[in-house]
């Protein structure tokens, strides 16, 4: 059967155990939001705003790997350029897996290097200087400051 880049090569109906190790851990003790900062014109213009909550910190830095790939991605390719090309093999920039999003690759990783190599994407928008764009984050917070705002 043919898979679409949307599904990252999963079966229609992944394994329970799959599923388990993609949701990690639920903690209805915090909000596990994203935001989405958007900018253009070399940030003479920009937006920021909430953008999604999951019930996992796992299902949410899942998300904003995703998301910030996919704009890295984008810039890359209209700078004539290769991700790898974007992150140095040995210093400071290093990134591991130095790829796109891979669901597979990035099940790999704990939640604490998974939100590292987050980090180093959005890093990457600033050391290169992108034009426009949008970088996703992770922005956990106590439900109880959720439920009170």
């Amino acid at each position: 059967p043919s898979t679409s880049s949307t599904n990252q090569g999963l079966d229609a109906h992944p394994a329970p155990a799959l599923l388990e190790q993609i949701r990690g851990a639920v903690d209805d003790d915090v909000a596990h939001e994203t935001s989405k900062y958007t900018w253009w014109s070399k940030h003479e213009g920009s937006t920021s705003e909430r953008d999604r909550t999951f019930r996992s910190r796992r299902l949410a830095l899942l998300y904003v790997a995703k998301r910030n790939s996919e704009q890295l991605c984008d810039y890359a390719e209209s700078a004539g350029t290769d991700w790898e090309a974007l992150f140095p093999t040995s210093g400071t920039h290093v990134l591991r897996p130095n790829r796109p999003f891979d669901l597979h690759a990035m099940l790999e990783l704990g939640d604490d290097a998974m939100q590292e190599w987050c980090d180093a994407v959005c890093n990457a928008f600033s050391r290169y200087k992108v034009v426009k764009g949008s970088l996703y984050r992770y922005q956990p917070r106590p439900r109880k400051v959720v439920e009170a705002a």
